[in-house]
């Protein structure tokens, strides 16, 4: 009979404790504190993601760019241009700005006067080249020397294509 209460005893233990337990469950201000934690934790999985796909991920990588110059007379080399701006094939578009594009392009090739860019997302970049304007053209044994709006003579031809200034020297 002993062993029979001790047994009922222990069942009403146990039943005590999980009433109590489901009574401080349903506390609201545990409840409040567990919706807080599961949910500071599920916002900051989606920024994890969220960051993952827009600066690592392979979506927004640069995967053309395309390279125009709309120059009259054009003094440099169109592979050279291309080949300046192919380098943000790769790179994240949404960490460039066109402001930092046309910057890299005035640095890179200082004949450049005017660097239009146009960001096409999430992949292509436009970008539209204009070099200082040649001005004049100073005649040499069988050459012309073309000279930019600068003075500086960017190019050697046998023949004009378009009207300049001839100077004889």
């Amino acid at each position: 009979s002993q062993k029979r209460i001790s047994r009922s005893s222990l069942f009403r233990k146990h039943q005590l404790k999980q009433v109590t337990d489901s009574a401080a469950k349903s506390d609201p201000a545990k409840r409040k504190s567990r919706q807080f934690i599961f949910g500071w934790v599920l916002v900051s999985l989606s920024l994890v993601i969220a960051g993952y796909t827009l600066f690592l991920s392979p979506l927004f990588k640069i995967k053309e760019v395309i390279v125009t110059n709309s120059s009259s007379i054009t003094s440099l080399d169109q592979h050279v241009v291309e080949q300046t701006f192919q380098s943000l094939v790769g790179k994240n578009i949404l960490l460039y700005t066109p402001h930092s594009i046309r910057n890299f392009g005035f640095s890179a090739i200082p004949r450049l006067k005017d660097v239009q860019v146009d960001m096409i997302y999430p992949e292509t970049v436009r970008v539209d080249v204009a070099e200082k304007a040649i001005v004049l053209a100073l005649p040499g044994k069988d050459m012309f020397g073309l000279v930019n709006e600068d003075g500086v003579v960017v190019k050697t031809t046998p023949t004009l294509d378009s009207p300049l200034f001839k100077v004889s020297v």
